[in-house]
């Protein structure tokens, strides 16, 4: 069964969003070491997931969910065969994995993320 592993939350002020999640949850943030500014959201110990902060991208980007999957060849034709549509990669993030962007039958944004094998 495949799992939520991932959020991002787009931001037009990123400052602005980290200290409402930090005052409203008790979120704290690290910032990523990536070609972009991307800061890392720990939400706490146990079953929860952890996300990610960045810049809004596109009016009205939503909240991105990513599901971790076996096989990313394999889940993109799930998605076809379903009626979805393959909106962006697959492309590899080193040291994280292989992502691509899809969108559901009703028209939601999801990201796919197969582990890179050593990452596993």
């Amino acid at each position: 069964m495949a799992k939520v592993v991932h959020f991002e939350v787009p931001s037009d002020e990123i400052e602005r969003a980290k200290t409402f999640y930090r005052d409203v949850f008790e979120w704290s943030f690290s910032r990523w070491d990536g070609p972009s500014e991307y800061w890392l959201a720990d939400t706490g110990e146990g079953e929860g997931i952890g996300g990610g902060f960045l810049k809004r991208q596109l009016p009205g980007q939503p909240i991105l969910m990513t599901v971790e999957i076996e096989k990313i060849e394999v889940t993109l034709a799930k998605v076809i065969a379903g009626g979805g549509e393959i909106v962006g990669g697959p492309m590899t993030i080193p040291g994280v994995g292989h992502i691509a962007y899809i969108q559901d039958t009703e028209g939601n944004l999801l990201g796919i993320m197969e582990k890179l094998p050593d990452e596993a």
